[in-house]
């Protein structure tokens, strides 16, 4: 698999909340430059109700790529959240790549 641009995973601290439960502290998360592909889903916009637009794409990662489904990526100075577990692909019985869904919502 050809992955010719490059992105950043970037990895909250868990931090203990208000009520002792775990929470996630952005403030400086771990960043982690990985290969990548980029391929949009869909776009969808809610302009009656919300004024709101959500866009989903889908990263191809090496197939030992460290991502998580409460990490957040950035790519081309965006920064998208992780919506979905990570797929592993695997052919012929070794790894092959693994794909992850983003989403951004813009708006309302």
């Amino acid at each position: 698999m050809r992955l010719s641009d490059t992105g950043t995973r970037l990895r909250g601290t868990v931090t203990t909340g208000q009520y002792g439960s775990e929470e996630i502290d952005w403030s400086s998360p771990n960043e982690l430059n990985m290969p990548c592909e980029h391929q949009p889903i869909s776009s969808a916009e809610d302009v009656v109700q919300q004024q709101r637009t959500e866009t989903r794409w889908r990263v191809f990662l090496e197939a030992d790529a460290d991502i998580t489904a409460t990490d957040r990526w950035r790519f081309d100075g965006v920064v998208y959240e992780v919506i979905a577990e990570p797929e592993r692909w695997r052919i012929g019985g070794s790894e092959h790549h693994v794909e992850v869904e983003v989403q951004l919502v813009t708006g309302g």
